[in-house]
């Protein structure tokens, strides 16, 4: 019975992971067509591969610190555990987690060297070079160690916390996957909404260094890819990346006891939330400038933050509607918001302009 549950279990993801290899592996026969919306008349030099592998490759050893792996059910733990068990189920998920990073980072480098027309020199070092890292990146991990080390309140908590993931995807409520800040020696007596969501950005260190790891990889792509727009780049990588430090306000915003500690209307809120954050989307923005994007880059710092409020400000999900259409625009609620602001700012409206309307708009609750 249990092997049967298994396998059915598994068909969805196999189909997934099957189209998902087609669509990977058909790129590599239609570089001619990828080259020309990449790069286009641009010329691109081989080294930037090697810039991208070195920026994913530094993400998904970050990624994989986080050992979202280390997991077990307390049912199993109570009734039908054993250490030999243990470490083999927590091996191969470990095994598993580093390999398909491997997958992915591969891919990229190698579609990166194909599109820049990399010399053989070129192949060699980076594949040489990404190997090395997988295989330290591997010993770092530890799996044997990791397994044998690692305590019933620790599993139990990743157990939690993929649990929480489970249920976010199969009801299509990416705000639960917004994890809590780490604790802070803050009292909620007499402090104040501003302070509260400093403190909750502040205590995301792991989702700010993620950031700055995601801000690298947009660097490198907008060298990569010269013919993408560099607002939609930076645009989507962003929101993504500052994401995680959104949840202080969605916490603020929806559990009834930190509302009444407030006492403040919906319109302050948003006020200081988007306060709060505009300084890691400034700053987001301003180090991509530095670093060679566009001074126009810097008004998608504002439509960042518009598009994190009205996320995280977002009414609890329906499911009274059977609807796939009503599910997947609730889903993607302040993703509309970042596409659309995105795209009225790639046909030439004064950028100004146009983030201060988004910002007023969204403050105002018109977009919420």
């Amino acid at each position: 019975m249990r092997t049967g549950w298994r396998g059915s279990d598994a068909i969805g993801p196999a189909f997934a992971a099957l189209y998902a290899g087609g669509f990977a592996i058909s790129g590599y026969f239609q570089l001619t067509a990828w080259r020309a919306v990449l790069i286009g008349a641009h010329h691109v030099a081989p080294i930037t591969a090697l810039m991208l592998l070195a920026a994913v490759s530094l993400l998904a050893w970050v990624s994989l610190s986080a050992r979202r792996a280390v997991w077990m059910s307390p049912a199993r733990l109570a009734w039908h555990d054993s250490d030999d068990h243990r470490v083999v189920v927590l091996r191969r998920r470990l095994i598993a987690a580093w390999g398909w990073r491997v997958v992915a980072v591969s891919y990229m480098w190698t579609m990166a060297a194909a599109l820049t027309q990399a010399s053989s020199l070129v192949w060699t070092v980076g594949s040489a070079g990404g190997l090395v890292v997988a295989v330290i990146a591997l010993l770092a991990l530890g799996p044997d160690r990791t397994a044998r080390r690692a305590g019933r309140a620790e599993l139990v908590d990743g157990w939690h916390r993929r649990t929480v993931r489970s249920v976010a995807a199969r009801y299509l409520d990416p705000m639960l996957l917004l994890e809590a800040a780490r604790p802070v020696g803050l009292s909620l007596a007499g402090a104040s909404i501003l302070r509260y969501m400093t403190v909750e950005v502040a205590g995301r260190g792991h989702a700010l260094l993620l950031a700055v790891l995601v801000l690298g990889v947009a660097l490198v792509l907008l060298q990569l890819a010269p013919a993408l727009p560099a607002s939609l780049v930076l645009a989507i990588l962003g929101y993504l990346s500052l994401l995680p430090t959104s949840s202080g306000l969605a916490q603020l915003w929806h559990y009834p006891g930190l509302r009444r500690w407030t006492d403040a209307s919906d319109l302050r809120l948003r006020g200081t939330a988007a306060a709060t954050l505009a300084v890691p989307a400034l700053a987001w923005c301003a180090v991509a400038v530095l670093f060679g994007a566009p001074v126009a880059a810097l008004a998608v710092a504002p439509i960042i933050v518009a598009a994190l409020v009205r996320t995280v400000t977002r009414p609890p999900p329906r499911y009274d509607v059977p609807s796939p259409v009503f599910l997947m625009i609730q889903t993607m609620r302040g993703a509309d918001l970042l596409m659309l602001s995105t795209t009225v700012l790639l046909l030439g409206l004064a950028p100004v302009i146009t983030a201060t309307v988004i910002v007023a708009l969204t403050a105002s609750g018109i977009l919420t």
